[in-house]
């Protein structure tokens, strides 16, 4: 991941993986920690994430999209993460144009679309 994002992902105290996201090609990729993997207690995140990696870049994406609340109470929780959305377009306008996957990625990586934020995590 040349440019972007890495999120810890933990259930409670444990880490289960990280999630990646490269704004130059616009794509996520998650990857199981190999505690986790190895753990008795272990288990995929979602059907379209399995525990063997291999998940696709677009079922990552639409399993956080699903995660996220739609138009305009994603703007809320954006704001609550002092992030803004991109253009000034709300979060309703955005995904009927088909770009509420960018209020995604600074959702999650915290930081507002509009910065120049390009530390890993």
């Amino acid at each position: 991941m040349e440019e972007g994002y890495l999120l810890g992902v933990y259930a409670g105290v444990v880490r289960v993986g990280t999630l990646g996201y490269d704004q130059t090609q616009d794509v996520f990729q998650f990857d199981y920690d190999a505690a986790w993997l190895a753990s008795p207690s272990r288990y995929p995140l979602s059907p379209h994430l399995p525990l063997n990696g291999g998940a696709a870049p677009q079922a990552i994406r639409r399993f956080l999209e699903n995660l996220l609340p739609e138009g305009e109470a994603l703007v809320v929780a954006a704001n609550d993460a002092k992030s803004k959305t991109l253009s000034g377009l709300d979060g309703a306008e955005r995904a009927k144009e088909g770009h509420h996957h960018r209020s995604v990625a600074a959702v999650l990586s915290g930081c507002r679309p509009d910065e120049d934020a390009r530390t890993l995590l």
